[in-house]
């Protein structure tokens, strides 16, 4: 049977609508491929320390790493 994995880093997904953020910015802020976001946001790997706070300092400069890359959604959303 194939495990299924749950989504990651929901709240840096939910920010990335919210503010128009496409996977390829991300991928662009993080130096990374588009594919190795993918895969995050599906949990396979993490970004590293400084992947995150590139990601932050560059698309999301007056939030908290620490909400951005939580395992948990942190936010309501209405």
């Amino acid at each position: 049977m194939a495990e299924t994995l749950k989504p990651c880093l929901p709240n840096l997904q939910q920010e990335m609508k919210e503010h128009g953020v496409s996977e390829a910015a991300i991928a662009v802020a993080a130096n990374r491929s588009t594919r190795t976001i993918q895969n995050w946001f599906i949990g396979v790997g993490e970004p590293s320390y400084s992947q995150a706070r590139a990601i932050r300092d560059d698309l999301f400069p007056t939030m908290e790493i620490e909400y951005l890359f939580a395992d948990t959604p942190t936010k309501v959303i209405a």
